[in-house]
């Protein structure tokens, strides 16, 4: 749907912000220079590859560096057009202005074939590909193929795709663009240049959202007064993507709506408050209502969800010092790497159910009362007195940590790791509260519950305990325990009478089928 008043083109044809000022030489091109001069540079040196992969988060430009190297390549007063081997760089951008640069910039190019693999993902879909490139281009040099969101093509197509990225005529130029990196197979990787976009910084998309309303005005549009404080924000809300920003912007020039009340559909501290109010200190009334107030606005669930989504994905990176440290904002600064991925788990189910549901809202609403009834019944992790939790047989204060819960949620998984478990010492939390300390008196025991198998066991109790993932962390005691009776990596004595062959089964995968030596 487009909104009153949005720009079109000469043919009065509707077009949106992002299309209408999607960067048309490299020069334009915001975000990813030095990708860009890397790229630019290849083509009119004549070294360039016959496939280029662009890969990095949506919105970043993935598609329009495509078209980029298209215009690059078939540009009719570009160096490539004299068949020399002399490098010319003087002149190293794709004019605009020839019949061929025109043509891909209004998408009727003859030679650029534009392929979506979501709904061109099949073997047949490929072969088809394979059957048509061998005609030569018939206006330009090349013939281009962007196939994008490649990761979405089946194994089956892949296969044969790489028959033909292994042996193309020399007249084709593959690029293969797609937000999931890691779900393209290394055959086809490795047989392309590749090049990652990233997301765009502030300053870039400011400098953006500021050219283009220079733009309107010499158009004569009615554009609204915005300060740089006002076009940050904007920036900040589409998390690193220019087409969100672009969008967002048009919904203010065109849409009149002012700037706060767009970013309170999704500005980035806001989000922050609604991650505090439902996993750091729950309050299911307040989560609530600020999920009511940003639908009456009129926003839908499955845009705001995915939004929701791509914050938390970037939280996510930030925790792990990948990403914006600026996401860690004060009050979510404590915030564990189990909470956001419990988080991100609970939303995306939601995500899902929001095309079935009757009321669009309502699996929002539902994910948000489970989890703060559950982290309201859950106390936040930490570290109890030793005297505490050393002492199983005292039933602690609740809602303190309980070792014997911990015993008993083991025990029907197994008796052993059970058994296990009671022949060390459970110090409490560590200073993050994202793993459970483990003191072990002996090294056998240390290894044995650091075993794959058994680790698992363990951190799937703690999991149905306390509601959310918690690794197990081992260590070794400098002591050993006072009591001569517990098990030493020498002691070990056969169990003597008949033993029932589940016992025996879940002892020998104590041992990981190795007895101690």
């Amino acid at each position: 749907m487009f909104l009153a008043n949005t720009p079109t083109h000469a043919n009065n044809i509707p077009t949106m912000f992002y299309t209408k000022y999607r960067p048309r030489k490299f020069g334009e091109f915001l975000g990813s220079e030095t990708l860009s001069r890397a790229i630019q540079n290849s083509i009119f040196s004549k070294n360039f590859a016959h496939a280029f992969f662009l890969y990095g988060p949506r919105g970043v430009g993935k598609t329009t560096m495509a078209r980029l190297i298209a215009k690059a390549l078939n540009c009719q007063k570009s160096n490539l057009s004299n068949l020399t081997n002399t490098p010319n760089l003087t002149n190293s951008e794709p004019c605009g202005t020839c019949d061929h640069c025109i043509a891909i910039d209004n998408g009727s190019y003859i030679d650029l074939i534009e392929i979506d693999a979501a709904s061109n993902r099949g073997i047949d879909d490929v072969r088809s590909l394979r059957d048509k490139i061998a005609l030569s281009p018939a206006a330009g040099r090349f013939k281009v193929y962007i196939i994008d969101e490649v990761h979405m093509l089946t194994n089956e197509a892949f296969n044969a795709l790489l028959k033909t990225l292994e042996e193309p005529p020399p007249h084709a130029v593959f690029v293969l663009c797609t937000t999931e990196f890691k779900k393209v197979p290394e055959t086809i990787r490795s047989r392309c240049q590749q090049f990652e976009l990233k997301r765009a910084t502030v300053l870039d998309i400011v400098k953006k959202l500021k050219r283009i309303l220079d733009a309107e005005q010499k158009e004569k549009t009615p554009v609204p007064e915005l300060s740089d404080e006002s076009l940050k924000k904007i920036a900040k809300a589409a998390l690193g993507g220019f087409r969100d920003a672009e969008t967002m912007l048009e919904q203010v020039v065109f849409g009149q709506i002012t700037v706060d009340e767009l970013i309170a559909l999704s500005d980035t501290d806001e989000l922050a408050k609604f991650v505090y109010d439902i996993a750091i200190k729950p309050n299911t009334k307040v989560a609530l209502e600020y999920l009511e107030k940003t639908f009456e606005t009129g926003i839908g669930a499955e845009s705001w969800t995915d939004s929701f989504l791509e914050y938390l994905q970037s939280l996510l990176f930030a925790k792990v010092g990948a990403g914006n440290d600026a996401l860690l904002i004060d009050p979510i600064k404590v915030i564990t790497l189990p909470q956001i991925s419990g988080l991100i788990k609970s939303f995306g189910e939601a995500r899902r159910q929001i095309r079935f549901a009757t009321i669009p809202f309502l699996p929002l609403e539902v994910a948000v009362v489970d989890l703060t009834e559950e982290l309201n019944r859950v106390p936040p992790f930490r570290v109890e007195p030793e005297s505490i939790l050393s002492a199983p047989s005292s039933p602690p204060n609740p809602p303190a940590f309980s070792i014997e819960k911990l015993y008993e949620a083991v025990r029907p998984l197994n008796h052993s790791v059970e058994a296990l478990l009671r022949s060390c010492k459970i110090l409490g939390f560590d200073d993050d509260n994202e793993s459970l300390v483990i003191e072990a008196f002996y090294s056998f025991h240390r290894e044995r519950l650091n075993s794959p198998t058994n680790k698992k066991i363990v951190e799937t109790a703690l999991e149905k305990i306390l509601g959310r993932a918690v690794a197990i962390k081992v260590t070794l005691s400098k002591q050993k325990p006072a009591s001569k009776e517990d098990l030493s990596d020498k002691n070990i004595e056969p169990i003597k009478g008949v033993v029932p062959p589940d016992k025996i089964k879940e002892a020998w995968e104590v041992l990981d089928g190795k007895a101690p030596l």
